[in-house]
């Protein structure tokens, strides 16, 4: 499975653009308990200061499509699961978002100079006139929008990211080739090159 459909050397460009190191797995949802529990215990402990940071699906979200049905059934999403698999090896999971406001988180993006591209979009909701732009204060809008008129979650599944640049990354990523293409109902922004560039 690939998150968000960022393929794996993305991901892994992301993780060099911080300087920090990555550990991919190819899994299944059928197999991810078992591989994330074997993956976290290949690490070593005092790489695991204070526990391991997660983010999570909002409370307040709707499974209110097939696609979040499966996974929420799958996977028991949020709190509870991670907590659940890594206090099974004595490790503290942490939550730092899990108090903060869409709204708030999304300004916050935005004001500490996160170069955010929205690459996942579901057209019954965000139209693909999205897919490929850069999230800001339009974007957030339009969400805040959607959210009143119509109760989705501003950072709910109908959009995903995947971060190009930001305080943390010594370079930041360039994408060279893309296509949109179509997946179980959603539009996929299909990265097929990219690379490391220096900061302006």
């Amino acid at each position: 499975m690939v998150p968000h459909e960022v393929s794996p050397d993305v991901v892994a460009m992301q993780a060099q653009a911080m300087g920090y190191p990555i550990i991919q797995k190819e899994t299944t949802w059928g197999e991810f308990d078992n591989e994330f529990k074997a993956t976290v215990r290949q690490l070593d402990r005092k790489d695991v200061e204070g526990g391991v940071v997660w983010g999570m699906i909002p409370p307040d979200s709707v499974l209110d499509h097939p696609r979040k049905i499966k996974k929420a059934k799958g996977l028991m999403t949020g709190r509870g699961w991670i907590s659940k698999q890594l206090g099974e090896m004595g490790i503290k999971a942490l939550f730092p978002l899990v108090d903060k406001t869409p709204e708030h988180l999304l300004a916050d993006l935005m004001g500490k100079g996160f170069e955010v591209l929205i690459v996942v979009v579901n057209p019954l909701f965000v139209g693909e006139e999205w897919l490929g732009h850069r999230m800001d204060q339009d974007f957030i809008d339009f969400m805040a929008k959607l959210n009143r008129e119509k109760g989705v979650h501003m950072m709910g599944d109908e959009y995903h990211t995947m971060v190009l640049d930001c305080p943390l990354f010594k370079k930041r990523i360039k994408i060279l080739k893309s296509r949109k293409v179509s997946k179980d109902g959603y539009s996929i922004l299909e990265i097929s090159e990219a690379k490391l560039v220096a900061k302006d």
